[in-house]
């Protein structure tokens, strides 16, 4: 509802806040493990879609110079599951909603046949598009969801 979504725009800088506090170790983890990749796979469903997608064309690919492409979980067994290697690293964004099986059923490959997959790095991401994805249904809602997430994970300190 209305109220609610104003309520949570009103705690966006105190969110922030306390992200850039919770995840600067981890991006430095992130930053070392990932440096030396010449290509990692984005993967999501539902709202974290998009995120994926602005994930790799943005900041992989436009920003790392580092080779990338979203793929919707839900396609991953049309024929990017086949391109999965024990070297090649693939970042999946759990979502919490209806499309959560999609996820879960790509990560229990990943799991068996990849070496290089992170699916953990941002629970508390999860967290904040599950609460959100009431608000992401339409495309110009999804874009302000993903503007949360680049908020969310690269504030300025």
């Amino acid at each position: 509802n209305y109220d609610e979504m104003v309520n949570g725009f009103d705690r966006i800088d105190g969110i922030v806040k306390h992200s850039k506090e919770f995840l600067t170790p981890r991006a430095k983890v992130f930053a070392e493990q990932y440096k030396d990749e010449k290509l990692i796979y984005m993967m999501g469903s539902g709202a974290n879609y998009c995120v994926a997608y602005s994930f790799a064309i943005c900041l992989l690919m436009e920003m790392q110079w580092i080779n990338s492409s979203a793929i919707h979980s839900g396609e991953y067994f049309h024929g990017p599951f086949e391109i999965t290697d024990r070297e090649t690293p693939f970042i999946i964004l759990m979502s919490e909603g209806r499309t959560r099986p999609l996820d879960q059923r790509a990560l229990d490959f990943l799991n068996r046949f990849a070496e290089k997959v992170d699916a953990g790095r941002f629970p508390a991401l999860s967290s904040i598009l599950a609460k959100t994805r009431r608000f992401c249904i339409r495309p110009c809602n999804r874009a302000v969801c993903a503007r949360i997430f680049w908020l969310y994970l690269f504030a300025p300190k």
